[in-house]
């Protein structure tokens, strides 16, 4: 049995205002800021076929009881059921997507806020093909579980759920956070007190620089001269990888201006606690998107962003320039008069 237990209608775009020194940046310019119609589906005995072959993007579709493609959700796959078939005897909150690679963005702005999606059913664990430390984390406060899954090392294997519950939004979003829908922001800022609610001893660094060297991408090719320019500006370099989330929470609720290139780690700016709080993002000059703009105006956050120079491309024309996600990791560069002005306009 198959039906749609609830559907959440379309609303009014959200409204952001342009940052200062980016406006014209093409992610932000020309970003989609519509929050759209998704819907709730319950399937008693699902059959959730899953690829595990590409470790970067697994492929999954989801069939009724008989075999057959449920054809009620926009899947973009119909993958065979395939024998012997691991059987979950609880009710699940399917709460993946394509982006099957740890991000904490990903993670809380689309996965996690699917659990509000999926609240008023009464759910045994929550589906996520992965596990990580941080998951753990983010479960334990919440008092939620991750469902158990049998899973090979590459390949193909099959599911089938006692019932199933699953979102439109896994296949047709916006991100992050369907665009920090009322009952997402809600949702997150409850999460947000849980977290802070805990008291530890941390430092405290009025502007923290949110390090990626540990990363490997979208490295700073001139680092010395932006290192210097960071100590003479009283920013504190921060891994936050190096931390557990508590931790992470309390560092930047501690700040009051957190500054680093576009990358996940920016999402912990949604613990932030002045009003005066600022984000900065660095933005690189061929590849990004407006995530931590979107953040920033849900939170009701002051945020700027500079644009940094590519090591071997001018910079594009925006009005005309489209995404390509080739051009996503490439190291940037600072020029350091820009950048000095920059952060004294925000200093």
């Amino acid at each position: 049995m198959a039906a749609i237990a609830k559907t959440f209608s379309a609303m009014e775009p959200m409204h952001c205002r342009l940052p200062e020194s980016a406006a014209d940046y093409y992610a932000i310019a020309k970003a989609d800021l519509n929050r759209i119609e998704s819907s709730v589906h319950t399937i008693d005995n699902a059959l959730l076929t899953v690829d595990y072959s590409n470790p970067h993007q697994y492929k999954f579709s989801i069939a009724l009881n008989d075999g057959t493609h449920y054809d009620q959700l926009p899947q973009q796959y119909q993958l065979e059921p395939v024998e012997p078939i691991a059987y979950v005897d609880e009710t699940v909150g399917f709460i993946e997507d394509r982006f099957t690679v740890f991000n904490v963005c990903h993670f809380l702005f689309d996965k996690l806020a699917r659990t509000v999606e999926l609240s008023e059913n009464t759910i045994d664990s929550y589906l996520l093909f992965k596990q990580h430390t941080y998951f753990d984390e983010v479960f334990s406060m919440l008092g939620f579980k991750q469902t158990k899954l049998e899973r090979p090392d590459t390949g193909l294997i099959t599911y089938k759920i006692k019932k199933l519950c699953v979102s439109t939004s896994s296949y047709r979003f916006r991100h992050p956070g369907f665009n920090f829908r009322p009952e997402v922001l809600s949702f997150l800022n409850d999460f947000k007190q849980k977290c802070l609610a805990i008291e530890i001893r941390q430092p405290k660094y009025k502007r923290i620089y949110v390090d990626r060297d540990t990363v490997g991408a979208r490295n700073i090719a001139n680092k010395e001269l932006f290192y210097s320019l960071l100590a003479e500006f009283d920013f504190t370099p921060v891994c936050f990888e190096k931390y557990s989330l508590v931790e992470q929470a309390r560092i930047v609720h501690n700040s009051e201006v957190m500054l680093g290139v576009h990358g996940a780690g920016l999402s912990n700016a949604m613990f932030f606690a002045y009003s005066e709080f600022k984000l900065l993002e660095i933005l690189p000059p061929l590849c990004a998107t407006s995530d931590y703009w979107k953040l920033a105006n849900a939170f009701d956050i002051q945020y700027d962003a500079f644009i940094a120079d590519d090591l071997h491309r001018a910079r594009p024309h925006y009005p005309t320039w489209e995404h390509d996600a080739s051009l996503n990791r490439r190291d940037i560069s600072i020029d350091e008069n820009a950048f000095r002005r920059f952060l004294e306009l925000h200093t």
